[in-house]
C-alpha cells in the first residue's frame, strides 16, 4: 500500500521515465511565502544534479543552481536567495541570486533553502537519483553528518530522494538510526509559513509529519563520527 500511493504521487512529479533507481527526474516545486516571513524553502536536490548543464563538470556551484532555478532570467525572478546552513558554526551562508559571483560549491546530498520574492512561484529542478548514497541497494557512499558537543545547533540539512522508502518523518528516522546505531535525536521540518520548525523526536513512535517529495530536512545527531544514506525503491 505504502510504495502504490508512493508511486501515484510520484507519477505527477516525474517525467520522461518510470520510477526506478538512477532515474530521471524533474520536480515542479511550489514555493511557500509568507509576508514578512523569511520564506526559506528548504529544497532536496537530486544527487546528480547539473544546473549550468555541463554534466563532464562534477563540481556545481550556488550561482549555477540560483540560475537554474530562475530559469536562467535577468533579473531573477523565482529565487531571490539560496540559502546553505553551516552546520559546524550554526550560521547561514546565503547566494544573492542577483550576484554573479559564487557563494559555494554545492555538496550532493546537502539541501539548501530557496527564498522566492513573493507568493505562486514553482521552481524546476531536473536531475537523478545516485544509488551510491541509498544502502538497501548495496550503495556505500554515505553523507557526513557534523556534530559539535557545545555551541552548535547540529542542524544538517539533508535532501532526501524524490523516490524516498519513507512516508513520514518517523520512517526517516528509523532508517537512520538503523544506520548510525541509534545516535539520531531528531529529524526537523521547516515550516515556511510560519517560519517555526517542526521536529520529529526519534525516540517518539509517532510521526510528526509526512514525507514531501523535493523538500529538505534537518537531521540533528547525538555523537559525532555518524553519517547516513537514503533509502530509495
Amino acid at each position: 500500500m505504502k510504495k502504490s500511493a508512493f508511486v501515484a504521487l510520484g507519477a505527477m512529479l516525474v517525467t520522461g521515465s518510470a520510477l526506478a533507481s538512477n532515474t530521471g527526474f524533474k520536480l515542479n516545486y511550489p514555493l511557500a511565502f509568507s509576508a514578512g516571513g523569511s520564506n526559506q524553502n528548504w529544497v532536496s536536490f537530486p544527487s546528480f544534479y547539473f544546473p549550468n548543464g555541463n554534466v563532464s563538470v562534477s563540481q556545481q556551484n550556488a550561482f549555477d543552481a540560483c540560475a537554474d532555478l530562475n530559469d536562467f532570467q535577468t533579473p531573477p525572478t523565482k529565487v531571490n536567495q539560496l540559502v546553505k546552513w553551516v552546520s559546524t558554526t550554526s550560521q547561514p551562508l546565503v547566494q544573492f541570486c542577483t550576484s554573479g559571483k559564487s557563494a559555494y560549491n554545492l555538496t550532493a546530498g546537502e539541501a539548501y533553502a530557496a527564498v522566492p520574492p513573493g507568493p505562486g512561484i514553482v521552481v524546476n529542478i531536473v536531475g537523478s537519483n545516485n544509488d551510491a548514497f541509498a544502502p538497501n541497494k548495496g550503495g556505500t557512499t554515505t553523507y557526513p553528518l557534523s556534530f559539535l558537543p557545545t555551541g552548535s545547533s547540529n542542524q544538517n540539512w539533508v535532501s532526501v530522494p524524490y523516490h524516498t522508502t519513507a512516508d513520514n518523518a518517523f520512517d526517516l528516522c528509523s532508517q537512520f538510526q538503523a544506520q548510525t546505531g541509534n545516535k539520531i535525536s531528531q529529524v526537523v521540518k521547516w515550516v515556511t509559513l510560519t517560519s517555526q520548525p517542526l521536529v520529529q523526536f526519534c525516540s517518539s513512535g509517532k510521526s510528526a509529519y509526512n514525507v514531501t517529495p523535493g523538500e529538505g530536512y534537518s537531521v540533528v545527531p547525538s555523537a559525532a563520527g555518524l553519517s547516513i544514506g537514503f533509502n530509495v525503491y
